[in-house]
């Protein structure tokens, strides 16, 4: 940062410039957002306007459109917005330090940008205190450093990483619509309410069968390697564990096409590093914690993956003391199968809408470290912009 010269973010903005106090009318309507309303810096301003008196005791500050929200518990999550709306009904949570920017100081834009780089990240997280509820407060935050370069050039770099956000956010409204569409589809495949082909229920040969029935469910082969051959020969290949726990002393090696399932039952989030059920091909190492299924002679081993997922597995997991899936019980659980060449086109059209996800996430990502890169150099001066 020694390229730029440093402000306070005090010196930069006004640091909760609008209080609301006990003198306020008590039937003024406010709509209040707090911590939670904050997802993925975004807010979701679709919230009931409450009288003031109804509102909760931390609804205090009052927000107006370019203010930036810098969330000061656990400031390592990032609860950071950008209050772009004209609403003048706005209130958020004392939970926030809303930043204000100075007309001839600082861009509003750019303060939101900087105050998501790792060099304010790291100054804040060297300020949290607090074990169970860590925060700063609002005069840490005045205090902290800013990179300060000349008012057209903040506009600048809040302009070209802004522009970025845009392209990132075409790409995520995309996936969310296409994730709806594919859980459209798994619901209506996979349930007999559609055929493959368009028929308007599935032919009349569908029927129930157990895991039992349909797949062979083991233990992976155990190869004979050392701990140390383990740990050297683990990166080779893809892993699958519970816990996400890449214990890979107590993991075996297969070669064959399967179905994995955590015996907790896991959760199902492609966006996780293990989902209840996953698809594996080739060689893989798993731990004894996971069940393996392999398709019998009549079952698609893909459409079996995706009735896994389809399935609610963790209703079946019981509660209390123990609570994990056994093979016994995993072999009672049902699904409806169709013919094999049914079950082959469902896992065809549903494994292209999983390409046409994965492809999209991929493209953002990339977007996303390009972001990093960028602004890692914008705002630390290394790369500076011409205005």
């Amino acid at each position: 940062m020694s390229s730029l010269h440093l402000k306070s973010l005090k010196e930069l903005c006004r640091v909760n410039p609008e209080t609301l106090d006990d003198s306020t009318n008590p039937w003024s309507k406010f709509r209040y957002i707090d911590l939670s309303s904050v997802r993925n810096q975004k807010i979701d301003l679709c919230t009931e306007a409450l009288s003031f008196k109804q509102l909760p005791s931390r609804a205090r500050r009052k927000i107006k459109q370019n203010d930036v929200l810098l969330g000061t518990v656990r400031p390592n999550l990032k609860n950071f917005a950008f209050i772009d709306s004209e609403a003048d009904d706005l209130v958020c949570s004392t939970g926030f330090a809303v930043l204000r920017s100075r007309e001839r100081e600082s861009d509003p834009n750019y303060i939101f940008h900087v105050i998501n780089s790792d060099f304010v990240g790291r100054q804040l997280n060297a300020l949290v205190t607090g074990s169970n509820y860590p925060a700063v407060n609002a005069n840490q935050v005045a205090e902290l450093l800013l990179p300060a370069p000349p008012l057209l050039e903040q506009k600048k770099i809040a302009e070209i990483l802004s522009g970025i956000d845009k392209i990132i956010a075409r790409y995520s409204q995309k996936r969310e619509k296409l994730s709806k569409l594919r859980s459209a589809l798994r619901s209506d495949l996979l349930s007999g309410r559609k055929g493959s082909w368009g028929m308007s229920e599935w032919p009349s040969e569908l029927h129930m069968q157990t895991l039992g029935e349909s797949c062979d469910i083991h233990d992976s082969k155990r190869i004979p390697l050392s701990s140390e051959q383990r740990q050297t020969r683990k990166g080779e290949y893809p892993y699958y564990g519970a816990n996400n726990i890449q214990d890979y002393i107590d993991a075996y090696l297969f070669d064959f096409d399967a179905v994995l399932l955590a015996e907790d039952g896991g959760y199902y989030d492609e966006y996780q590093s293990r989902p209840i059920a996953q698809f594996a091909t080739g060689k893989y190492w798993v731990n004894n914690h996971a069940h393996i299924l392999t398709g019998k002679t009549e079952m698609d081993i893909r459409f079996l993956f995706y009735s896994l997922i389809h399935k609610n597995i963790l209703s079946y997991i019981n509660t209390g003391t123990r609570s994990k899936l056994n093979q016994s019980e995993l072999k009672q659980i049902e699904i409806l199968v169709p013919p094999l060449p049914e079950q082959k086109k469902i896992a065809e059209i549903l494994s292209g809408v999983d390409h046409q996800m994965a492809t999209l996430l991929d493209a953002e990502k990339k977007y996303v470290s390009l972001k990093q890169a960028i602004a890692a150099d914008l705002l630390s001066g290394r790369k500076r912009v011409s205005v």
